[in-house]
C-alpha cells in the first residue's frame, strides 16, 4: 500500500507541480522587475499565451512520437492531445472528444501495428520502436530551441511592445514546460514509464519490445487479423517467459503478459494454456511477498483477477474462491475497474447474476489506463467474448 501511495505521489508531483511551474511560474516571473515592453500584456492574456504554449509543446511532443513511428515502418493509429483523440477509423482520420481521458493534460501516440512475421522483422521493429520513444523528448528540445530563437529575434527587432511581451511570455513559459516534459520523461514506476526509461528498455531488451508489440496489436485497425496472425511473436514471448521464470522476474510488465495469455485461453482462442504461464502463476501465488506486492497496484490487481478466473476455469475452484474472498476483504476501496472484476467473478462463480451489467459494453473496465484504451474497439473484444461465454454457461 505504501508503494502504491508513493507511485501516486510521484505522478501527482509531476502533474501538479509541473502545472504550477508552467502555468503560474511564468506568470509570477512576469510580475518581477522586467523592462516595461516585456510585461505590457494584461495578466489574463499572459495566461492564455501560457495555455497556448503548453498545447503547442504537447502537440509537438506527441507528433514527434507519431512521425517517428511512421518513418520507421510503424503506421499511426491514434494521437491523444489532452481530451482530444485524433484516431484512424475505417481508413479515415477522425477527431473525437474524450473528457474522461486519464492522460488529463498529457498525450499519447499509438502505433497501428501489423503482425510480426519473423526475427528479422522483430529486430527492425525494435529499432523503430526505440527511435519513436525517444523522438518525443527530442521534438520537445527542438521546439524549445527554435521557439526560443524566434522569441528572442522578435523581441530584438520588433518595436511593438505587445508583440514583444507576447514573445517574452511565450519564451519563458516554453522553457518551464519543456523542463517539465523532460522531467516527466524520466518517470519509472510499476504504473507508469517515461520516454527515457522506455527507450532504454526498447533499445536493449527485445522481450520488452516484443511484449509491447503483442499487446498493442489489440489497438490496431484490423485487430482481429493482427492478433490471430501474431503466431511468431507469441512463440517468441512464450520461450522468453521460460527464461524470465528461471530468473524469477516479477516486473509488472512481464507479469502483464501473463494476463494476455490467460485471457486468450479463457475466451477459447487457445485450447490449452501455455505450461510456462501455469508455472508462472504457481510461482506468484506460492510466494506471499510476491503475491502481496502484485496487489499493491491496479495493474497488479488486474493480473490477480485473471489468475483467479484461470484457476476456477481449470478446476481449482476452492483456491480461486478463497483468493476472491481474500481480495474482497483486503481491497475494499471501490474503483470502476475493481467493481467490474468483482461483478464478473461473482457471476462466473454463480454467486450473483450480473448478466445485464456484463452485457453493457460501457461497464467494461479492465485497465488503470481505461480512459485511453476505451476508444479502441479491440480493447473490448476478449471481455465481450468472455462475458458471453460465462453467461451462457450460467444459463445452462
Amino acid at each position: 500500500m505504501k508503494k502504491k501511495k508513493s507511485e501516486i505521489i510521484t505522478l501527482v508531483i509531476f502533474l501538479v507541480v509541473g502545472g504550477i511551474v508552467g502555468f503560474f511560474g511564468a506568470g509570477f516571473l512576469l510580475e518581477l522587475d522586467f523592462p516595461e515592453e516585456l510585461t505590457a500584456l494584461p495578466v489574463y492574456v499572459n495566461y492564455l499565451v501560457i495555455i497556448f504554449t503548453y498545447l503547442l509543446a504537447l502537440t509537438v511532443h506527441e507528433l514527434g512520437h507519431a512521425i517517428s513511428f511512421a518513418r520507421n515502418g510503424l503506421s499511426v493509429r491514434a494521437v491523444a492531445i489532452t481530451f482530444f483523440f485524433f484516431i484512424k477509423r475505417n481508413g479515415r482520420w477522425k477527431i473525437e472528444f474524450n473528457p474522461n481521458n486519464v492522460t488529463f493534460m498529457g498525450g499519447i501516440a499509438v502505433p497501428d501495428l501489423k503482425s510480426v512475421k519473423g526475427e528479422e522483422e522483430l529486430i527492425k521493429h525494435q529499432k523503430g520502436y526505440a527511435r519513436a520513444l525517444i523522438a518525443g523528448p527530442l521534438a520537445s528540445l527542438y521546439l524549445w530551441v527554435v521557439g526560443s530563437g524566434i522569441a528572442v529575434l522578435i523581441i530584438t527587432i520588433s518595436s511593438n511592445v505587445y508583440l514583444q511581451s507576447t514573445m517574452f511570455t511565450f519564451g519563458l513559459s516554453l522553457l518551464f514546460i519543456t523542463l517539465f516534459f523532460l522531467g516527466s520523461s524520466f518517470i519509472k514506476s510499476e504504473s507508469a514509464i517515461g520516454d527515457f526509461p522506455a527507450y532504454n528498455l526498447a533499445k536493449k531488451n527485445r522481450f520488452f519490445t516484443g511484449m509491447q508489440l503483442y499487446q498493442y496489436a489489440a489497438f490496431s485497425t484490423d485487430y482481429e487479423k493482427t492478433r490471430r496472425s501474431n503466431t511468431y511473436l507469441k512463440r517468441y514471448l512464450i520461450n522468453e517467459l521460460s527464461q524470465k521464470l528461471k530468473e524469477e522476474d516479477t516486473h509488472i510488465y512481464t507479469l502483464a503478459l501473463l494476463e494476455t495469455f490467460i485471457m486468450e485461453f479463457l475466451v477459447g482462442k487457445e485450447k490449452e494454456i501455455p505450461k510456462v504461464v501455469l508455472d508462472y502463476v504457481e510461482f506468484i501465488i506460492a510466494g506471499e511477498k510476491r503475491y502481496s506486492k502484485l496487489g499493491q497496484t491496479e495493474m497488479g490487481l488486474a493480473i490477480i483477477f485473471r489468475i483467479i478466473q484461470l484457476l476456477y476455469s481449470i478446476g481449482d475452484e476452492e483456491k480461486a474462491e478463497k483468493m476472491y474472498e481474500e481480495l474482497k476483504v483486503t481491497h475494499k476501496q471501490k474503483t470502476a475497474m475493481r467493481n467490474y472484476f468483482y461483478k464478473q467473478i461473482a457471476h462466473m462463480f454463480g454467486i450473483e447474476d450480473n448478466t445485464e451489467f456484463l452485457n453493457e459494453k460501457k461497464n467494461i473496465n479492465i485497465s488503470p489506463a481505461h480512459g485511453i484504451w476505451k476508444v479502441f474497439e479491440g480493447y473490448y473484444e476478449d471481455e465481450m467474448l468472455f462475458n458471453e461465454k460465462i453467461s451462457l454457461k450460467r444459463s445452462s
